[in-house]
């Protein structure tokens, strides 16, 4: 018998009308994987990866794991399947740095957004 989790991936992912593909795509993964994920064939998902399934699905991460039955959006934003390319490449180079370049590009951002890094 399939988890919560397994199910909720699937369901969440043909809800948004995503083919396997794409979401592999989004989550920087071969189709295979997503296929493991929906079968829940992998033990002990890394909260990262249910993170990103999340935010590509538009889906409240505590539905995918079964914690609420209240199936809200992530976000009020467009999901990540949606976006251009460039915003995609973003995303994908944001999630291949470790914790203290993220945190340093993170610092970095803010500091544009603030007016003084112009």
């Amino acid at each position: 018998m399939l988890s919560k989790v397994a199910d909720r991936i699937k369901e969440c992912r043909e809800d948004a009308r995503m083919g396997v593909d794409d979401l592999a795509k989004i989550l920087g993964k071969n189709r295979a994987t997503v296929y493991r994920y929906e079968k829940d064939e992998i033990e002990n998902m890394p909260v990262e990866v249910i993170s990103k399934i999340a935010v590509a699905l538009n889906v409240d991460p505590a539905y995918l794991m079964g914690w609420t039955d209240e199936k809200a959006p992530f976000r009020k934003n467009e999901p990540i399947a949606q976006l251009d390319d460039e915003h995609a490449e973003l995303i994908e180079r944001f999630d291949a740095l470790d914790q203290s370049r993220k945190d340093q590009l993170m610092n970095f951002l803010r500091f544009l957004e603030s007016g003084t890094g112009r």
